[in-house]
């Protein structure tokens, strides 16, 4: 979205709910088995990236099987019947609620693979953009690997290392790195519940985990809020309120007009609810020439300075729209520098105003 607002933490909260139930010691595995698969295909539904979470849920219900055979329980069928019973549920599930939209299965696979293939076929070291996201707080990284390295559990550590290379298959960054997070928390885990009480492996392990949270709460809620009260402390000049509301006065936009927008940059974002405006965004980007009729439903366009070229420019005038200049807008950095050290350091983009001529 326009936030950076992202869906990850639900679907991810969809599998671990299916980890807790199929690890529920209570004997009714065919429910749990039902419970779990239904949750899976909750979880691929809100966001496909949570298949890279599936080889942990693998390893949880090899440990629960595992877990109940040496507390002398009784498990209903071979390990692999298991995990048939809930891959078919999970995929039966997903199946039945795609049904109302088979007519558009073919463009859903098309643009999902359109995606991954983007992201495979991106330049950059593969090796700094996995490190980038860890580097402000690489402790849970540290510990969740060499707990791994120390654990007994090795299928943990050869499901971690699935998921990894599904990472850096399709490309590694921030919000992917993410799905990896569960199984360095698994790993700290797992050393101590098989160290004994009272060692002090399992008091490091325990404090190693405190360290972590501690320390990401602090990175992620303490230094953000100082610095965006820094930031407005310091009278930074509002360029996308001025720049709002100087395209507004020229086109005539006003929350009561009706009129549909076209919001391509995300810094206009707040500015724009807060006039009440009427916008959308796609999330691929905008082309004139494939997304004609969407654009033919829009009376304004915000779209970046330079992004057409001189046919999109054509496309944009045969739809009845013409270019409305702006003032010069200067190229303020944001303060994503503060929160993301990153070697780009992101700048407002200088956007350009399109209006449908009446």
């Amino acid at each position: 979205g326009y936030r950076g607002a992202r869906v990850d933490v639900w679907a991810m909260g969809w599998m671990f709910a299916g980890f807790w139930v199929m690890r529920r010691d209570d004997g009714k595995t065919h429910v749990r088995e039902f419970l779990g698969g239904i949750f899976m295909a909750i979880a691929g539904l809100v966001w496909v990236s949570s298949i890279l979470l599936v080889p942990l849920m693998l390893c949880e219900l090899y440990h629960s099987r595992r877990h109940r055979e040496l507390r002398g329980g009784r498990m209903t069928g071979s390990y692999f019947v298991r995990v048939l019973r809930v891959g078919a549920i999970s995929l039966g599930l997903i199946t039945l609620l795609l049904l109302p939209y088979i007519s558009c299965w073919r463009q859903m696979f098309h643009d999902l693979a359109a995606v991954t293939g983007g992201r495979i076929a991106a330049g950059g070291s593969r090796i700094i953009n996995f490190i980038e996201p860890f580097q402000q707080s690489p402790w849970l990284l540290v510990g969740g690997v060499a707990a791994m390295l120390y654990s007994e559990n090795r299928l943990l550590g050869f499901a971690f290392g699935i998921a990894l290379a599904g990472v850096f298959i399709t490309g590694p960054y921030m919000h992917r790195d993410t799905y990896l997070v569960p199984y360095l928390i698994r790993g700290l885990q797992t050393v101590v519940s098989s160290v004994s009480s009272g060692s002090w492996k399992k008091q490091a392990c325990i404090g190693y985990i405190v360290l972590s949270v501690v320390w990401a709460a602090t990175v992620s809620l303490g230094y953000r809020t100082y610095s965006s009260l820094r930031e407005k402390g310091e009278n930074a000049p509002d360029l996308p309120e001025h720049t709002l509301r100087e395209a507004m006065s020229l086109t005539g936009l006003t929350s009561s007009s009706g009129q549909r927008v076209f919001l391509s940059e995300w810094q206009l974002y707040y500015a724009a609810r807060k006039h009440g405006l009427k916008f959308y965004r796609l999330e691929m980007g905008i082309h004139p020439r494939s997304d004609r009729s969407f654009l033919e439903r829009m009376h304004v366009a915000f779209l970046p300075k330079g992004s057409l070229d001189s046919a999109g420019e054509g496309q944009m005038k045969s739809l009845g729209f013409k270019n409305i200049p702006l003032a010069s807008q200067k190229n303020v950095e944001t303060d994503k520098k503060r929160m993301h050290p990153a070697p780009d350091r992101r700048r407002y983009r200088e956007i350009e105003v399109w209006q449908k001529r009446p």
